[in-house]
Order: structure tokens, then C-alpha cells, then sequence
């Protein structure tokens, strides 16, 4: 068993699922909190590989940022994963689905300094924003033996742990009981699960042990949780109906994978009446595009669960789980950036401003992160073959997909956004990615951008 370090400030927010997850599975680990000069020192180091926290140092000298890799690496070597592609796929679509719920409300939240205003927002958020998620995610449960066992499967998995912990967040951070966020009437089954993780007698005894959250309103919780090619089949391939709206976006990169994988796939694109109707039928899970259809019923929604599944079922994932946890963080950074960006650019109207935005991000943000993504790109046999291991994996073409639907959006050229003389090793991937055989066929017949 390896040695652990898990490095975060003294609150719970991030690092907080990754001490439950440790403690349910009695994974010694050292639970490091830092503040102040520490923190700055810390960062001041290059530990942090993106320079935010929480991170988690491997004895043998891996560090993996980002609190979902994390969670997800934690998983893979306690035995907490689920055990089928589906069921990870599912996991990964109802966590992605927390964060769709949280990351548009804590900003507002937190940024908001007046007491009226920020009890209006909880109350806001607690009475109309989270009622009707939690009645898609109460209809998902009931979707495993009728949700009287677990979210997936037959056993608790991350995912079950991972539920938990946002809901006991949340209520800490709004000051609510569960009752208000769970009650008990409208989603039974959710109330049920909520309490029974929180009684394992592990989790229980951490919750017992573990530090008061410091005060709610305090200046350093608010920074904490700002800032913060082999093709494998398993049994008979299923069929796959892929459905998105009539452009790339969300869903281009599981087009992509099931193209390089030679995957067959229906690639539906729904517009205005169509996506109307679907959207009243209650097929798509959470009421979003894109969704994957597999034929034994299966609705999986949310890019980023899809791709995972695609990866899962074709042999594109990475080998090892550090190295699988070094994908998850790769890919949660290239989510922090776009997230960031993309809402402020689609929501300028006048195409002056929309250009500056657009400028601003090519020449001001998006360098700040590419010197750590060659870093980290860099630390696999020095940059020269893929981000983890010895093969391409899901990261690889992720990492392509990312920077080839940014440019098209900006229309900006590859070499504006990773310039050879600075991004060297990345720029070689980006372009090796692009040359292989079957993505580059793909990329030839696809419909252009609306």
C-alpha cells in the first residue's frame, strides 16, 4: 500500500470526499492543511502542478491535483469503482450532474457580501434551483432495483460516497437540514440513501471525529472554494444512438472516439421541435444534450460520462490508476478553463466586446495555463509520446478535441493557441493526434460549424 499526502486548507470543502473516502476504506493517509504563508510557499514550489489545492502526493512521487481525480484514483484502488462500463458511465453522469447543480450557485454565493442578499440566494437556490434536480436524480436512482440498494450496481461505490458528501456540504454551507434539501416526501428514496451512507459505521465515526467547517462567511472559505490504441470489445458491441443538436460542441468528442475506435453509432442532431418534443418525453435523464442511447435501454447524459463510457468499452482508457487519475486531472483543468470563459463569451451580444473577450482569453488567460500543461504533459516519458503511459488514451484525444473546438470557435489557428516555441511537446501531440489515420478521416467528412 502506498503512503498518502493530502494537502488542503483547513476547511472541508474539496478534500473532503477524498478524507471520506480514506477513512470508509481504511486507507492510512497524511491530512495535511495549510494556510496563509504556507499556502503561499506551497505554491510558490510548483507542487501544485495547476497551482490550486487540494492535491494528493504518492510516494513515489506522483502528484494529482483536482479533487475529482482525486476521488476518482482513490476509487480505483480501494475496490470503490463500479464494476461495468454502464455503471461507471452512469457514475460519472449523476457526478457531473452535482457539479452542474453546485458550480453556478457557490461563485454567486460566496461573492455576495451582503447578509440579506446571500440568505435570499440560499433560499433561492434550496426552494426553486435544487427541486427540480433532485427529482431527476431521485428517478435515476429508482432506475437500480428500484432505488432500495445503491445509486449503480450491487455494492456502495464512490459514487453513493460522492452523493453523500454534496448533499452534507451543502447543507453546512447554507445552513440547512437535510430534510429541507432531501425531504423526505418527494424523494423518499434519495432521503434513504443519504442516511444510510452516513450511518457506515466508518463514516460515521469520521463525521464524529473530523474539525468543525470554519465560520461560513469567512473571507478564506470564500478563496478556498473559488479557486480552487488497441480497440477492446467486451462480449457482443452494442448499438449506440448519439444525440445532440445540429453543430460539434458537447458531443464532438464522442464523435470522435467513436470514429478512431470504429465504433458504429446513429449521430442524431436534433433542432428546434424535435429537441421540444424530446426534451417533454423525459428520455435525456436531466433534461440536457447530449445523451447516449444504448440498446439495452441505457440513457447516459453529460459529455463527459459519455466519453468515459466510449473510453471504457474500447480499451482508451489509461492502464494503471495513477495514471487514470492523471487523465481525470488533465481533463478537469481543460474543463476549468473553458468554464470560465465560455459563459462570458456567449453571453456578449455585441461582436466588438465578443471579439475582446475572445482576445483576451487566447493572449491573457489561456497562457497562464499551457506552461503547466506542458509540465504535466512533459512528465510522461518528456513530453515525447502521450499525457499518461505508454499508448493513446481518452486524454490524449480530449486534449485535441479541446484546443481544435476552441479555435473554431475563436477562429483562431492552432499555433495562436499553442505556439510551437513555447508549447513545444504539446504542439507535436496536438498535431500527432490530428494525423492519426481514422481521426483525420473524420475530421475530413464532418459537417462544418453552423
Amino acid at each position: 500500500m502506498p503512503t498518502y499526502k493530502l494537502t488542503y486548507f483547513p476547511g472541508r470543502g474539496r478534500a473532503e470526499l477524498a478524507r471520506i473516502l480514506f477513512n470508509y476504506t481504511d486507507t492510512p493517509f497524511e491530512d495535511i492543511r495549510v494556510k496563509g504563508e504556507e499556502w503561499k510557499q506551497l505554491k510558490e514550489s510548483g507542487k501544485p502542478p495547476f497551482g490550486l489545492l487540494p492535491i494528493l502526493e504518492v510516494d513515489d512521487g506522483t502528484v494529482i491535483s483536482s479533487s475529482a481525480a482525486i476521488a476518482s484514483y482513490i476509487a480505483d484502488v480501494t475496490g470503490l469503482t463500479a464494476d461495468t462500463p454502464l455503471d461507471r458511465a452512469r457514475s460519472v453522469m449523476v457526478i457531473d450532474v452535482f457539479g452542474d447543480i453546485f458550480n453556478p450557485m457557490v461563485p454567486k454565493y460566496f461573492t455576495e457580501k451582503d447578509p440579506a442578499k446571500k440568505a435570499e440566494l440560499s433560499k433561492e437556490f434550496v426552494e426553486k434551483t435544487l427541486p427540480p434536480w433532485v427529482d431527476k436524480l431521485e428517478a435515476v436512482l429508482k432506475q437500480n432495483s428500484g432505488g432500495d440498494k445503491w445509486f449503480v450496481g450491487s455494492k456502495l461505490t464512490v459514487l453513493d460516497i460522492s452523493f453523500f458528501n454534496f448533499f452534507d456540504f451543502m447543507g453546512t454551507l447554507l445552513s440547512k437540514d437535510i430534510n429541507e434539501l432531501l425531504p423526505k416526501d418527494k424523494v423518499p428514496k434519495m432521503a434513504a440513501l443519504w442516511a444510510k451512507v452516513k450511518a457506515l459505521p466508518k463514516i460515521a465515526a469520521y463525521l464524529e471525529k473530523r474539525p468543525p467547517p470554519p465560520h461560513k462567511h469567512s473571507t478564506a472559505l470564500r478563496q478556498r472554494v473559488l479557486n480552487g490504441c488497441c480497440v477492446y470489445v467486451y462480449g457482443k458491441m452494442p448499438t449506440y444512438k448519439l444525440t445532440y443538436f445540429p453543430t460539434r460542441g458537447r458531443a464532438e468528442l464522442a464523435r470522435i472516439l467513436f470514429n478512431y475506435t470504429d465504433t458504429p453509432f446513429e449521430d442524431i442532431r436534433v433542432t428546434g421541435e424535435e429537441w421540444k418534443q424530446l426534451k417533454a418525453s423525459g428520455k435525456p435523464p436531466f433534461g440536457l444534450l447530449p445523451i447516449l442511447e444504448v440498446d439495452d435501454g441505457t440513457v447516459i447524459s453529460s459529455s463527459a460520462a459519455i466519453a468515459s463510457y466510449i473510453a471504457d468499452v474500447t480499451g482508451l482508457l489509461a492502464d494503471t490508476p495513477l495514471d487514470r487519475a492523471r487523465s481525470a486531472m488533465v481533463t478537469d483543468v481543460l474543463g476549468d478553463i473553458i468554464n470560465a470563459f465560455i459563459p462570458k463569451y456567449f453571453s456578449q451580444q455585441d461582436p466588438e466586446k465578443k471579439a475582446e473577450v475572445g482576445k483576451e482569453f487566447v493572449e491573457e488567460t489561456l497562457p497562464l495555463w499551457l506552461d503547466k500543461l506542458e509540465a504535466v504533459l512533459k512528465q510522461n516519458s518528456g513530453g515525447d509520446k502521450w499525457f499518461v503511459g505508454s499508448k493513446l488514451t481518452i486524454i490524449d484525444i480530449s486534449f485535441f478535441n479541446f484546443f481544435d473546438s476552441v479555435g473554431t470557435l475563436l477562429s483562431k489557428d492552432i499555433n495562436e493557441m499553442l505556439p510551437k516555441d513555447k508549447v513545444p511537446k504539446m504542439a507535436a501531440l496536438f498535431a500527432k493526434v490530428k494525423a492519426l489515420p481514422n481521426i483525420a478521416a473524420y475530421l475530413e467528412k464532418r459537417p462544418p460549424p453552423p
